[in-house]
């Protein structure tokens, strides 16, 4: 069977954390998270807004083998009307562009 892809993800949810509860998590809960994915046949995930500062961490975790799990995809930033919804909920925390 062919890997499965997630194209629609919110690693971190729908909420805006700082930076240090994102690298909280990026250290102690995502890897068994994203390692269940692999798991379960899922080998790629694309990922939906989430900060710059983050998301590239992950990416980088991910490339060098020091986290275990899909293959990631980023989008770029949001786009949205001014104070719409993603960029003033979900992607609080990205800096303006």
């Amino acid at each position: 069977m062919p890997g499965l892809i997630d194209s629609h993800m919110h690693i971190q949810g729908i909420t805006n954390t700082s930076e240090k509860e994102s690298d909280e998590f990026l250290e102690n809960i995502l890897p068994k998270q994203l390692y269940s994915l692999l798991e379960n046949g899922v080998t790629t995930i694309k990922e939906l807004g989430a900060p710059e500062s983050f998301i590239y961490k992950l990416r980088d975790k991910l490339s060098s083998n020091e986290i275990l799990g899909p293959n990631l995809l980023i989008v770029g930033p949001n786009i949205t009307g001014k104070g719409g919804h993603p960029a003033v909920t979900l992607g609080g925390n990205n800096p303006s562009r």
